[in-house]
């Protein structure tokens, strides 16, 4: 049996979980902490034995030889961050066009005769018989 004395913080951290009702006792949370502790353990261990590989190819490929000078590489992924960054702004400018294009259209359906006329009632009413299959 292992005994462990927490600090204020770790018991008010404990009791939070509690208080969340998603744990029933301190001993759910510590075994929950302790499981996702594994969890991430395993991960890194993946992590740096991926890396491993990695450079070890990498290495490899030193050896014979092959690879690009640095400048290249800095080039390229700049040419790459500015494609991503173009990217975006057209995106933003898209939809900044159809909230402009919406927002035109709600104007000129706001202007027709009898629009302005319908009433909440109206539309609950509506949205309720639409519901119903009528």
């Amino acid at each position: 049996m292992i005994n462990i004395t927490f600090q204020p913080e770790e018991e008010r951290l404990i009791q939070e979980k509690l208080n969340s009702g998603k744990y029933a006792t301190a001993y759910e949370v510590i075994v929950e902490a302790l499981r996702l502790l594994e969890k991430r353990d395993k991960q890194y261990e993946q992590w740096v034995e991926e890396t491993r590989k990695k450079v070890a190819i990498g290495i490899t490929q030193l050896d014979r030889g092959e690879w690009i000078d640095g400048e290249i590489v800095m080039a390229r992924l700049r040419e790459k961050l500015e494609k991503v960054t173009e990217n975006k702004r057209s995106s933003d400018n898209s939809r900044r066009e159809i909230s402009q294009t919406v927002e035109n259209l709600f104007s000129q359906t706001q202007a027709l005769p009898g629009v302005q006329d319908i009433t909440e009632e109206d539309i609950i009413a509506e949205i309720e018989a639409y519901r119903r299959g009528e």
